[in-house]
């Protein structure tokens, strides 16, 4: 029988590792939104606001899960999903856009 002076001390581990999140955003409003949202609880968050700078991050760093807007200054949304899944095909991408419909998105 174990009391409090003789019960084992066990060590916690984490269960499960947070994911890494690239955000990539020409809106600086839209970076910090994600980022108070998700950074901490959901994952280790990183905002990139220049596409060109994203694709030199996703060649360098692995990301579980990549936020891009679909529209950015001299890259785009697509490019970004292109090179993440050249890098590394099992990340996950999610395409946003501030454009009402698919036809003025694309």
């Amino acid at each position: 029988m174990f009391t409090a002076n003789t019960a084992p001390i066990l060590a916690l581990e984490p269960v499960l590792d947070l994911p890494k999140i690239l955000v990539v955003d020409d809106e600086s409003v839209i970076c910090e939104l994600i980022f108070e949202l998700l950074d901490g609880e959901f994952g280790e968050v990183v905002v990139e606001p220049d596409g060109l700078r994203a694709l030199e991050r996703l060649e360098r760093e692995p990301f579980d899960l990549v936020l891009t807007d679909l529209k950015l200054g001299p890259t785009d949304g697509m490019i970004i999903l292109e090179r993440a899944l050249q890098y590394h095909p099992e990340v996950a991408v999610i395409l946003m856009t501030g454009f009402p419909t698919l036809e003025n998105a694309v």
